[in-house]
């Protein structure tokens, strides 16, 4: 399928809903290489290089509590992508470290149209 185009592999970095599983499958099938870059859609055995997200998000967070900051929100991306979870699931577990109650209502999952702007399910500000 690639050859045509002289591709010798595939770098990805999946932004939206993981919908090309059946694509990915049938590439790794022709035997191009492909590597994902710290979101890999759910059931693909594929090479990934994943940075260690949930080390960095309990960090940001623990910094922003001990600087007096207690109503945090979490601006994710999709609902469905490991990224997006596992920095949820570090968000709850500092709050839990510092005592504080997670806020449910403060997370937000964002969506980007085709234009280029930002669409939320919820609001930031009332």
């Amino acid at each position: 399928m690639l050859e045509s185009s002289m591709v010798e592999g595939l770098i990805v970095s999946v932004t939206k809903d993981a919908q090309n599983i059946d694509l990915y499958n049938r590439i790794i099938t022709d035997g191009t290489p492909i590597v994902f870059v710290n979101r890999v859609p759910p059931k693909l055995q594929a090479t990934q290089i994943v940075i260690d997200d949930r080390k960095w998000a309990f960090k940001i967070v623990d910094h922003m509590i001990r600087c007096g900051y207690r109503n945090i929100a979490h601006l994710g991306g999709c609902q469905n992508l490991s990224v997006t979870k596992r920095a949820i699931t570090r968000l709850y577990r500092c709050f839990y470290l510092h005592t504080i109650s997670p806020f449910k209502k403060k997370i937000y999952y964002v969506r980007w149209s085709a234009a280029g702007t930002c669409k939320s399910r919820g609001r930031l500000s009332s």
